[in-house]
């Protein structure tokens, strides 16, 4: 299933095949801009409705309430390629259900540059920071090409997380297999630069 820790578009995956990125380490460079930052909540015409978010892989098996609760504070938004989508080290408050299109994760490198750690497309989800304390990214993020997807406002998730429990434990089951993949592909990127298998492009 798309959207877990056992199905992720790492760096080996079509997408980025496409884009001509391999297994081994990669060192990119991307033409970056700021996105702009979400209003405080969905209109009538970005709102993606509770239907919309449970036909996203990642959501597949969620309880429809627990899918409802996500849509009150969900959008349909495009990210545009070159979009800066977060930056390391950032305020991890919101995070997107991927539709179509490319993101880039990255990670910098101190002395080699911006290492490329692993490549989402459709039916992924971007970003589970925004769940783990102290809520900062541990990545940055640049969408490769054009990307469709729903925006999904962090505190107010976080919120219901700690008030309802059985809500609470199926966010964090979800998103901690998330961070542990793309922790895991992290290590092994850079367990081969410290090898020297690949030097920055």
């Amino acid at each position: 299933m798309r959207g877990t820790s056992t199905d992720h578009r790492g760096a080996v995956g079509a997408a980025g095949a496409a884009s001509g990125f391999e297994a081994a380490p990669v060192f990119f460079s991307v033409r970056r801009k700021d996105i702009p930052v979400s209003g405080s909540g969905p209109d009538d015409v970005t709102r993606a409705s509770t239907d919309e978010l449970a036909a996203h892989p990642f959501l597949a098996g969620m309880p429809k309430d627990h899918v409802a609760r996500l849509a009150g504070h969900a959008r349909k938004v495009t990210l545009t390629k070159g979009d800066q989508i977060f930056v390391e080290g950032g305020d991890a408050d919101r995070f997107w259900l991927l539709w179509d299109g490319q993101v880039l994760l990255d990670l910098h490198v101190p002395g080699r540059g911006t290492l490329l750690v692993e490549t989402l497309g459709p039916g992924d989800v971007l970003g589970w920071s925004w769940l783990l304390a102290p809520h900062e990214w541990r990545f940055g993020a640049v969408a490769a090409l054009d990307t469709n997807a729903v925006e999904v406002v962090a505190a107010p998730i976080r919120t219901m997380a700690e008030e309802n429990p059985e809500f609470g434990r199926t966010m964090y089951r979800r998103f901690s297999e998330v961070a542990t993949a793309r922790l895991q592909a992290t290590r092994l990127r850079l367990l081969d630069v410290s090898a020297g298998t690949r030097s920055p492009a």
